[in-house]
């Protein structure tokens, strides 16, 4: 009788921990995301531009409504230093971590998210006036932060800021950080 108590209360606790889990069903998702890149470029010269168009393409899988693991690729747009003209581009593999609230029963909530992972990402660097071209490939760590509106249990929309470290180096010389600001949206499956 004590031990039929006892699995009772491990059951019910079980099912009580696992409800709020619910909320967001495990499964795949694809998404999209558009925005502005900046480039940090020490010394830039003139003209100096140093923002560019991101344009990212995801996929993950939501392990729970807190855990998810994501596959993308980003397209970092070109920035101007002086006479050079840089192109940067990575994929990456990021565990995203999301911490929200429910608003309704049908999937809707707010989330926080953030992201820590690593990238494999190239950068280009062009001398338009002789059409000399450098190409080094990095790989290092990314993170960023960001909020995520569920608005259905299919459908969610994204802001974030997403950062790629130290990318660069080699024969383009000097490394730096590639910020990404975007917004998008995924759908899951």
């Amino acid at each position: 009788m004590k031990t039929t108590g006892i699995i009772a209360a491990i059951g019910l606790a079980a099912a009580a921990v696992s409800l709020p889990a619910a909320a967001q069903t495990p499964g795949l998702y694809l998404g999209l995301n558009a925005g502005q890149s900046k480039y940090k470029i020490d010394d830039c010269g003139s003209p100096c531009d140093d923002k560019g168009r991101d344009f990212k393409l995801f996929g993950g899988f939501q392990f729970n409504r807190f855990a998810a693991l994501e596959v993308g690729y980003s397209d970092l747009g070109k920035a101007t230093a002086g006479p050079f003209q840089l192109k940067a581009n990575a994929w990456e593999i990021s565990g995203v971590g999301t911490w929200g609230v429910p608003l309704g029963a049908r999937g809707i909530g707010l989330s926080l998210l953030g992201r820590l992972g690593v990238y494999n990402g190239d950068v280009k660097l062009t001398t338009p006036s002789t059409g000399a071209e450098v190409k080094h490939g990095t790989t290092d760590l990314t993170f960023g932060f960001g909020a995520q509106a569920d608005l259905s249990r299919i459908i969610a929309v994204r802001a974030e800021w997403q950062r790629f470290s130290k990318m660069g180096g080699g024969a383009i010389g000097s490394k730096g950080d590639v910020d990404a600001l975007s917004v998008g949206g995924l759908v899951r499956f």
